[in-house]
């Protein structure tokens, strides 16, 4: 696949949504066995790192790329361990690029059946790694406090780059994979993206 503003064609992990309708989502982000590591610096988020196979983010710049060309549709999806699959959309999402250190322009619309009021705070939030904060809170680095990469506020309700952790370690890990309302850590996450049904390139 040519991703918008690359040349040469690029790997992509496809994914059936989970309204299962409407065609493939493409992955960016996806963790269910802590294999990986997601406390890393700007660089590593600004590009891409992991494996598709497995676990990845797939870099802020290809999702900048992805969300300017055309109007797309940001997809979550979450699982608590001992649990179903839960999701949520949204209808509007787009990220400024590196010089607005890839600052969530929308994220509007939802639909769906995860808390919805704790992906409320990330509008207009810059990502923040551990060496390069951009997050609001006056006393600490949240990146560095909550290893991870993520678009902090003071410093999170939603953070699927959080600590990955074992069922056995989940209620006491406040650096975990967190998503506010559910009540403890998470054992599966992914977000995924797809063109709007409506939307067309400029």
């Amino acid at each position: 696949m040519v991703l918008p503003g690359y040349i040469a064609p690029m790997t992509v992990r496809c994914q059936i949504g989970p309204e299962k309708k409407n065609g493939n989502w493409i992955v960016i982000q996806r963790r269910y066995k802590g294999t990986e590591n997601f406390f890393r610096g700007w660089e590593d988020y600004k590009n891409g790192f992991g494996d598709l196979k497995t676990e990845f983010f797939y870099g802020l710049e290809k999702v900048h790329r992805m969300t300017t060309h055309e109007q797309m549709e940001l997809g979550w999806v979450v699982k608590r361990f001992n649990q179903k699959e839960n999701y949520l959309i949204h209808e509007e999402f787009e990220i400024g690029d590196e010089n607005s250190n890839y600052k969530i322009v929308e994220i509007n619309r939802p639909r769906g059946y995860l808390p919805k009021d704790a992906v409320e705070e990330l509008r207009n939030m810059e990502f923040s790694t551990y060496d390069r904060k951009n997050d609001q809170h006056d006393m600490e680095n949240c990146a560095l406090t909550y290893r991870s990469g993520w678009w902090f506020k003071k410093c999170f309700k939603v953070n699927l780059n959080g600590v990955y952790t074992k069922k056995s370690e989940r209620q006491t890990c406040h650096r975990c994979i967190r998503w506010v309302g559910l009540g403890e850590g998470l054992e599966f996450t992914m977000m995924m993206l797809r063109p709007r049904e409506d939307s067309s390139s400029e």
